[in-house]
């Protein structure tokens, strides 16, 4: 499995859009990558191998993330619960599909496309809070007048 395909930080958009422009972002983003743009790690034909399952799980992973989230007055607690979920959520598609692409079964699924990238998602989903509160302030800032 590449780095990419099942880096939870992607749905950092969750936290700092609504659900539907956060999801707009993910389909724009995943777009890109189907046109042949070099935004997934390998090519855009990750989308359709053993990977493709992580990168389609960032549509509902975001949409989740927002949802729980609950907006840009959500409590750090609750924001962390969204980005655990999000994680969570993503690496249970990345997994139905891989096993449904390599045919050999879920146990295998689970113990090459989950297992080793648990702690690594789970801590990414608690750092993408500090992220998205510096680009949701970055966007509240008013431009300087010269």
């Amino acid at each position: 499995m590449s780095h990419d395909a099942a880096d939870a930080r992607r749905p950092v958009a969750g936290l700092s859009l609504p659900p539907r422009t956060a999801v707009a972002s993910v389909l724009g983003y995943l777009a890109l990558g189907a046109a042949g743009l070099p935004v997934f790690a390998g090519s855009a034909s990750a989308l359709l191998g053993p990977t493709g399952g992580y990168l389609l799980g960032f549509l509902p992973g975001v949409y989740l993330i927002a949802r729980l989230a609950g907006g840009n007055e959500a409590s750090l607690s609750r924001q962390l619960l969204a980005a655990a979920a999000a994680a969570t959520l993503i690496l249970c598609v990345g997994v139905v599909w891989r096993a449904t692409w390599l045919g050999h079964g879920i146990g295998f699924s689970v113990a090459s496309g989950l297992v080793p990238f648990v702690i690594k998602e789970l801590c990414s989903a608690v750092g993408v809070r500090p992220g998205a509160l510096c680009t949701r302030r970055l966007a509240e800032k008013p431009a300087s007048r010269q």
